[in-house]
């Protein structure tokens, strides 16, 4: 693994959780199970389109990925991929005119977040690791290396009650008001779009914005201590999981 960012959990025996690129076959057929194992898990997927318990696409087979992880003592606990291509899935899979503001951006210098999954493990006696701690760790992560290669803003799908959520924690995601779905009926996640209770929809960024949010999080001294630009320090995960609470993030 290439360490590109670190979160240490102030407990009374700290936790130390890695955000990286994987870099070993070992490390990339976990993170395909993981894939695997939380889609199957939320009836997202189709298990028998795909082989060996591993979820992967035709992205994936194409190289047209970068992915991050986030480890615990060497235990992938979640993942997210970039993918570079044009057009996007999120333009292949949904029908809707571009926002103008991203027309003047070029092709190349778009991206598109997907794949992402996290697992709740517990790590320390009865204290659990909330899952958008590291999921926003994780958009944190591939900001930076977004921003280190020149891109500046992207695409991705997203669940709306995800989506919601994450609005209000200010997270500056952009959703595509006007749209008509159209993921095929054979793609390997059909199942996912087609959940009316908790629908997909498109949304789009830029990584600007982006890592100005994480600026400005980050300076919050009584939640976080920035020892490094890539070392941050969670001096209490209680106090932040109330204010989480008060703005009903877990309902």
């Amino acid at each position: 693994m290439k360490i590109l960012n670190k979160l240490i959990l102030n407990y009374k025996n700290p936790i130390t959780i890695l955000f990286g690129i994987p870099t070993t076959d070992k490390e990339l057929k976990e993170m395909f199970e993981l894939r695997f194992n939380i889609y199957k898990e939320k009836n997202y997927i189709d298990p028998e389109q795909l082989k060996d318990n591993l979820d992967l696409d035709d992205y994936d087979k194409q190289n047209k990925c970068v992915y991050f992880i986030a480890k615990i003592n060497e235990k992938i606990i979640g993942t997210a991929r970039l993918i570079r291509d044009y057009p996007l899935p999120t333009q292949l899979y949904f029908e809707f005119e571009e926002p103008s503001i991203m027309k003047t951006i070029p092709n190349d210098l778009k991206i598109e977040i997907s794949r992402l999954v996290v697992a709740p493990p517990k790590i320390s006696g009865s204290f659990y690791l909330p899952r958008h701690i590291t999921m926003l760790m994780l958009f944190n992560t591939i900001a930076k290396y977004a921003k280190e290669n020149n891109y500046i803003a992207g695409y991705a799908f997203i669940k709306s009650k995800l989506f919601y959520k994450l609005k209000t924690l200010k997270i500056p995601f952009y959703l595509i008001e006007n749209y008509k779905q159209r993921y095929p009926k054979n793609g390997i996640l059909y199942k996912y779009f087609n959940d009316p209770d908790n629908p997909v929809i498109p949304i789009y960024y830029f990584l600007k914005d982006i890592e100005k949010y994480f600026n400005k999080l980050f300076s919050v001294k009584f939640l976080f201590d920035k020892k490094t630009e890539n070392e941050i320090i969670m001096r209490n995960v209680w106090i932040y999981n109330t204010f989480l609470k008060l703005l009903n993030f877990f309902k």
